[in-house]
């Protein structure tokens, strides 16, 4: 002890000149308040494990919201669902698409585009696949989400780039909705 007072003394952190009594006092304090900190470190870790506690209850409501949010976006999709227009597939040309403004933009060569046709069928309720052939030899199939469709609408992001076309988002969630959708699925 007498060491570690030297090696203190030589830092001016204590003095032996007042036979250490400022360093005997600042002891006799942190002895004295230990039970006064050692009781606001009890009140502290009670009030965190409260937090904790609330936060853990607060996170298991958010995820029944969540998976009540998702039963009931799955719920109206298949409500707004019309099987006799899912049965059906709806053809139409690269011109047609482009004309409606769901196509934007696309790496199909100039000299294809005449040739090109896709055809969109409902796999199940807010799913689609759209096939592309290009005269009549398949050459790509896409499938399509209204959900992701529609988180992208939601977020303000208007393109949906694919592997050789971009598509615009509210033309897309528009064209499936008026097909799919709709009473006759025109």
């Amino acid at each position: 002890m007498l060491e570690n007072l030297g090696k203190l003394e030589k830092e001016e952190v204590v003095s032996k000149e007042d036979n250490y009594e400022s360093f005997i006092h600042d002891v006799a304090l942190e002895v004295a308040n230990r039970s006064a900190i050692r009781e606001q470190q009890r009140k502290e870790i009670v009030r965190l494990t409260n937090t904790l506690d609330n936060l853990t209850k607060y996170e298991g409501f958010v995820t029944e919201k969540i998976e009540n949010y998702k039963a009931y976006v799955d719920q109206c999709i298949k409500a707004s669902f019309n099987p006799a227009a899912a049965k059906k597939s709806f053809k139409f040309s690269y011109k047609d698409l482009q004309k409606r403004g769901v196509i934007l933009d696309s790496e199909v060569p100039s000299l294809s585009r005449g040739k090109t046709q896709f055809t969109i069928s409902c796999t199940q309720p807010g799913q689609y696949q759209v096939k592309a052939k290009i005269a009549g030899i398949s050459v790509e199939t896409m499938e399509l989400k209204l959900d992701d469709l529609l988180e992208r609408q939601f977020n303000h992001i208007d393109r949906l780039e694919l592997d050789q076309i971009t598509l615009d988002v509210n033309m897309t969630i528009f064209l499936v909705n008026e097909k799919f959708r709709g009473k006759k699925g025109k």
